[in-house]
């Protein structure tokens, strides 16, 4: 049986931003298998009750919840047509959904996105309220959606999340094997018709951190540096969180900052397990502040514990 912790920072985890405290719960819970309970009283209070035997190999996409990793996608103009990150997809091209999620995986790849909910649904507008339905589903009550890849154009509005909220969906993730199987993935080369594309996984973590095996990184100019992130040690798993993480030093910058506060968070997170271990089975919920104690905290620019979800799990 695993133990899920679950970290997450509420506002950005900027140099200057002072407000960066974690909670954990670590819980032993018997089968049979129920949904995850969320509670705490502040915005910024992680608690989680998982039972993490229960694990399925299907991923959503589907309407009956399968999804037939063989099925061959064929391009449309409208999915050809999407800025960020991407592998070009061109009108006619003919891939396989396994290969399109490990582009979109790997490359957080914008236009696979749009290709994958035009095939799945129909169209964008119809598998965004499927998003969204999910979304519900898993009781993330402070997210939106308006896109399948997190893009923005115009003013908005624009896709919204929380960092608890995307922990009720990291969760759902990491009992689906399949799904880590993408996400672990640390190479891949894309075999497009005019020329083979080689994939590197954005998530630096895959490589750094010894156990991790997911979950995906995130950036634009107005969200800043994402990563929602996981790794196992042992019957132990950590989910870490870190939302919209700013630098001077620029994008890199940002996200070489958010790759380590999100390792940092994992590493204490396991720490506190492997020293909690023979002690009763449902301890206490631990505290953890996140190691960067600024000396001039500022307030957030954005409304707490909400960011504009504009790389979200899809893209950069």
């Amino acid at each position: 049986m695993f133990d899920y912790n679950i970290y997450a920072n509420r506002t950005c985890p900027h140099p200057r931003t002072s407000d960066q405290y974690s909670r954990a719960l670590r819980c032993d819970c018997p089968l049979p298998p129920r949904p995850c309970d969320a509670r705490g009283s502040r915005g910024d209070d992680f608690l989680f009750r998982s039972w993490p035997d229960f694990q399925r190999d299907d991923l959503p996409g589907c309407p009956n919840g399968k999804l037939s990793l063989g099925s061959r996608v064929t391009i449309t103009k409208e999915a050809s047509r999407v800025g960020g990150s991407q592998v070009w997809l061109a009108p006619g091209e003919n891939f396989s959904i396994e290969e399109l999620l490990y582009a979109l995986m790997l490359q957080s790849a914008n236009d696979v996105a749009v290709a994958l909910a035009i095939d799945r649904a129909g169209g964008v507008v119809p598998f965004v309220d499927r998003m969204n339905r999910r979304a519900a589903e898993l009781g993330m009550s402070r997210s939106h959606f308006i896109t399948p890849n997190g893009l923005t154009e115009g003013r908005g509005p624009h896709d919204t999340t929380t960092a608890r909220d995307l922990g009720k969906l990291c969760l759902e993730l990491c009992k689906m094997p399949l799904a880590l199987k993408f996400t672990g993935c640390r190479d891949y080369t894309f075999k497009r018709v005019l020329k083979p594309l080689p994939l590197t996984n954005h998530n630096h973590l895959l490589t750094l951190f010894p156990g991790c095996d997911g979950l995906k990184t995130g950036y634009t100019s107005a969200a800043h540096a994402s990563i929602a992130t996981t790794a196992k040690e042992g019957n132990h798993r950590v989910i870490a969180i870190i939302l919209g993480c700013d630098s001077p030093g620029g994008p890199k910058a940002a996200q070489r900052l958010r790759d380590k506060l999100a390792a940092d968070l994992m590493t204490e997170g396991l720490s506190k397990l492997k020293a909690s271990e023979g002690q009763k089975p449902r301890p206490e919920a631990i505290a953890v502040k996140a190691p960067m104690t600024p000396k001039k905290p500022l307030i957030a620019k954005k409304e707490e514990g909400f960011w504009d979800w504009l790389g979200d799990l899809f893209s950069f």
